[in-house]
């Protein structure tokens, strides 16, 4: 089951061919989850990385949202992107600041979200300074990634 669902997930569409925002495709996942739990009496859980038995989908599922999410797909009803303009404002008005503890707070959150495309606050909250790779220099880094 696990393999199809993962090529379910990469291939769902609209009946207009357009693909599915990424939080419709969480909702109809969280849909079959609950057909196959009440209706199949079948207890799996689709959304635990530590889930062996649906591992591959939640990645899967994963991977697509985050594919849809840097293209675009469903950000109209969302939040406008935060321009270069309206970064380097937090900084001038220390929205972000390394000198306040608020200031250093706000930053990490923006910065982690940007460049890790951590998407709410869960997953913030999840890491822990061992997922990181600390270096002097761009040169000494070969990704700048966290780590799983």
């Amino acid at each position: 089951m696990d393999f199809w669902l993962q090529r379910f997930i990469h291939e769902i569409r609209r009946q207009d061919r357009k693909p599915y925002p990424p939080e419709t495709l969480k909702q109809i996942s969280a849909g079959l989850q609950r057909y196959l739990r009440n209706d199949r009496n079948m207890h799996v859980n689709f959304f635990r990385a530590d889930e062996p038995s649906f591992a591959g989908f939640y990645k899967a599922l994963d991977c697509r949202m985050r594919e849809l999410t840097n293209a675009g797909v469903g950000a109209e009803k969302g939040a406008e992107p935060v321009s270069a303009e309206d970064e380097r404002r937090f900084w001038d008005t220390g929205v972000f600041s390394t000198e306040t503890t608020h200031g250093i707070s706000n930053a990490v959150f923006y910065y982690n979200g940007k460049v890790f495309g951590l998407r709410g606050g869960a997953e913030h909250i999840g890491l822990v300074a061992d997922q990181f790779s600390l270096c002097k220099a761009a040169s000494m880094c070969e990704i700048y990634t966290a780590h799983p």
